[in-house]
């Protein structure tokens, strides 16, 4: 019996240590999916600073239907734009080395903030996010003067997702990826085996179920040893594509930099770009 009693006491204790983490998980879930919206660049004054640093331009759109959306951009008048959504660590305000290479190849930015992260107002969320990014759209493709089909819509890793839903909504010249999700959702279960993250998850972005209905010609790459988005999610996320070209990268791991600094995945962003709005 006593035997017995030490058994439940054990399980009852271990299942107590199960939902108190699982507690957590729910309520920490936004600081772990958003790190940089709780992390990151918030004075007003020194966002400024670092985005004037990279010559971007701060343009503040105002909707009738929510927050206002801040897009930092670099117009070059080149007549074909890369509407640009960063990775969960990062702010658009940083974006100085990614439009430095933009620029390179004759093509304006438009880097789009999130809400919640820098100085903008609000509390990130999926569909806020969606939302920001559809209304960036519309602004580039109205009184920012970019045609749709002369936009390259692209997103890095929680970009990613970000991209892929905006490019389920509208029709542009092309989509860009780089070590992205098939879902969010896909990878923290991955990583929390013993919890059950499909119903504690709030986030989802579950780029697989929009694919279809992306229609843009993409591109694709990621890295190999990618260890915060494993290669395999890619690889599912590039044949739920229609339309895609994959590059598999190695030795770059979840670093976006490799699109600047490695001569293969450069030469592929290069030659896509300049072949969907040449």
């Amino acid at each position: 019996m006593r035997v017995l009693s030490v058994l439940r006491g054990t399980l009852l204790l271990g299942a107590l240590a199960y939902a108190t983490v699982g507690a957590g998980l729910w309520f920490v879930q936004d600081r772990m999916v958003f790190p940089g919206a709780f992390g990151g660049l918030h004075d007003p004054a020194e966002v400024a600073k670092t985005a004037a640093a990279s010559r971007l331009v701060r343009v503040d759109i105002a909707r009738r239907d929510g927050p206002t959306v801040t897009v930092w951009t670099r117009d070059g008048h080149h007549g074909r734009l890369l509407l640009w959504f960063h990775g969960n660590g990062e702010t658009a305000a940083v974006s100085g080395a990614m439009a430095d290479a933009v620029e390179a190849m004759g093509w304006d930015f438009v880097a789009v903030e999130y809400r919640g992260y820098a100085d903008v107002p609000g509390a990130p969320s999926e569909a806020g996010l969606v939302a920001d990014a559809r209304a960036a759209w519309d602004w580039a493709v109205s009184t920012g003067g970019w045609a749709p089909e002369r936009v390259v819509i692209q997103g890095g890793s929680l970009g990613g997702g970000v991209a892929v839903a905006l490019a389920s909504q509208v029709d542009a010249g092309g989509l860009v990826l780089s070590s992205t999700f098939d879902s969010l959702k896909g990878v923290a279960a991955e990583r929390f085996t013993m919890f059950p993250v499909a119903s504690l998850l709030r986030t989802t972005f579950d780029s697989v179920a929009l694919a279809s209905k992306v229609s843009e010609p993409a591109l694709q790459l990621h890295s190999r040893d990618d260890r915060t988005v494993p290669f395999t999610h890619g690889e599912r996320l590039r044949d739920a594509l229609p339309h895609v070209t994959f590059v598999p990268l190695d030795g770059w791991g979840h670093a976006g930099s490799y699109l600047r600094q490695d001569a293969i995945a450069a030469a592929a962003w290069k030659e896509f770009l300049d072949r969907v709005v040449p």
